[in-house]
């Protein structure tokens, strides 16, 4: 019988650095799609403050801190990061915990490597801390959030891992060059 076991879809992969850059994953035991009954977001949010200590985001919003957050994924939907997926009364709630890897990449210079993959102006002027969207980094999907001065999470289908940190890499090393 063959014997499966489990593995990241970042294992061998990371961490990477270059210069003062670093890529790397971050241990997040569940992620979780939320999407709250029409006129229940309110009570959803209330409901996620009380069992993770995030609330529901507005859109381009991320709440919580780093191990829980709560993202906002589209109109309506947020993606839930936390160490355990809460039951919602008022939401259908999807376990996605195997689909996404959430990698966080910092360090001065980091704004200069995704301004290389993301067409989206994320300056700490015009992108602050708890901000979100969802883009494209080179032609992979990625939710970014800012996490700090210098420190954006990325999260990324795990199916799409490999090709999200070859591009990323490059990008530093390039940023690291200059």
């Amino acid at each position: 019988m063959v014997r499966l076991v489990e593995k990241s879809p970042c294992a061998g992969l990371l961490p990477v650095e270059a210069g003062a850059l670093r890529l790397e994953q971050l241990p997040v035991p569940a992620i979780a799609w939320i999407a709250p009954a029409p006129g229940r977001e309110a009570a959803v949010s209330q409901a996620l403050k009380q069992v993770v200590g995030a609330g529901f985001p507005a859109p381009g919003r991320a709440t919580g801190k780093a191990g829980t957050r709560c993202v906002w994924f589209a109109r309506g939907q947020a993606l839930l990061l936390a160490a355990a997926v809460p039951a919602l009364a008022d939401a259908a709630v999807v376990d996605q915990s195997h689909g996404w890897a959430v990698l966080r990449l910092g360090g001065a210079g980091c704004e200069e490597v995704l301004a290389r993959l993301v067409p989206l102006d994320l300056r700490a002027g015009r992108f602050r801390r708890g901000h979100a969207a969802r883009s494209m980094a080179r032609h992979v999907p990625v939710i970014l959030i800012r996490a700090g001065q210098g420190a954006f999470e990325l999260i990324v289908p795990s199916s799409m891992v490999k090709t999200a940190v070859e591009d990323i890499a490059r990008a530093m090393r390039i940023v690291a060059a200059r």
